[in-house]
C-alpha cells in the first residue's frame, strides 16, 4: 500500500522504489506492487478500488508493506493515525504481517545543508508524519522500516548536489522533481527498504549478493498495494532495465545493496 514514490512507472524516467524491490530480495520471492499515484491514507480507505479490492488478495503469511504520508498534506494527526491503523488491522484479519514504512524524504534542503521539515514529510499542519508512524508501529506491535531516517541520512551524507541523481533532474530527465526517483534512485531506495527488512527480521531477507538485472512488473501504476509474498504462482513478467546513471560510481552510495 503506497503512493507514487513506490509505484510502477513504465513510461518515462520515473521509478518507484517498490518497482525496483525485486533486485535485492531472495530468489523465489514475489513482489506485487499495488502502489497508486496520488493516494493518501484517507483515499486508500474511501476508494473502493484500493484497500477494499486489495484486501481479499492478501494471503496468510504475506508481508504487506504500508507506506503512506506524502499526500496527507492537510491530514490532522488523529485522523492520520486512525486511517493508518485500519489497514494494519485489515492485514492482520487476513492472517498476514503488516509492516509500516515511513516515507522517503523529498530533496528539499535548507541553507544549513540539512533537509527542511517539508523534506522530512512534516505536513502543512505541522504534523510530523514519520514520527506518528513510528509511534503507531510501537503501539500496534508491528514491524517498522524507517525509510525516512535512512533516506535522510543518505541525502545529508551526500549533500544537496551529489544527491540529485537519486531524483529526476532537468539535465537527465527533462524535469526537476524533488519527490520522485530516477531508476538509479529507485534502486537505491529499494536497497534501503531491504536493509530495514533485514534489520527488522521480516521474512523476506535480502540476498547477500545480486546482479544489476532487474525484475520489473508489466502492470501500470493504476492499482494499489505493496505485497511481499512467498507464493510463486503469481509470476511478474521480466524485462531488462538499463541503469539511469551508468557513469556514476556505485561506491558513492554505500547503502546500495547491489
Amino acid at each position: 500500500m503506497s503512493d507514487s514514490t513506490a509505484s510502477d512507472w513504465l513510461k518515462g524516467p520515473k521509478r518507484g522504489w517498490a518497482q525496483e524491490l525485486p533486485q535485492p530480495l531472495q530468489p523465489g520471492i514475489v513482489v506485487a506492487d499495488y502502489a497508486d499515484s496520488g493516494e493518501s491514507t484517507g483515499s486508500w480507505l474511501s476508494n473502493p478500488r484500493l484497500f477494499a479490492t486489495v484486501k481479499p488478495l492478501i494471503r496468510p503469511g504475506d508481508e504487506v508493506l504500508i507506506q503512506l504520508a506524502h499526500n496527507d498534506k492537510t491530514t490532522p494527526e488523529n485522523t492520520f493515525r486512525a486511517n493508518l491503523g485500519k489497514p494494519v488491522d485489515g492485514v492482520h484479519e487476513r492472517g498476514a504481517l503488516p509492516v509500516l514504512v515511513t516515507p522517503p524524504v523529498r530533496h528539499q534542503f535548507g541553507p544549513n545543508g540539512k533537509l527542511t521539515p517539508t523534506g522530512l514529510i512534516v505536513n502543512n499542519l505541522g504534523v510530523d508524519l514519520p514520527a506518528v508512524i513510528r509511534d503507531l508501529a510501537g503501539r500496534l506491535h508491528v514491524p517498522l522500516i524507517d525509510l525516512t531516517a535512512r533516506s535522510q541520512a543518505l541525502l545529508e551524507q551526500l549533500g544537496e548536489t551529489a544527491s540529485w541523481p537519486l531524483y529526476l533532474t532537468v539535465q537527465h530527465d527533462g524535469v526537476q522533481d524533488y519527490a520522485h526517483f530516477s531508476e538509479y534512485g529507485g534502486a537505491v531506495m529499494a536497497g534501503l527498504v531491504t536493509k530495514g527488512m533485514a534489520g527488522g527480521r521480516t521474512c523476506s531477507i535480502p540476498r547477500t549478493g545480486c546482479t544489476r538485472a532487474t525484475t520489473c512488473s508489466s502492470n501500470s501504476a493504476s492499482t494499489t498495494a505493496i505485497r511481499t509474498a512467498h507464493d510463486t504462482s503469481a509470476r511478474p513478467s521480466t524485462r531488462a532495465c538499463s541503469p539511469r546513471w551508468p557513469t556514476r560510481r556505485r561506491a558513492e552510495v554505500p547503502t546500495r545493496c547491489c
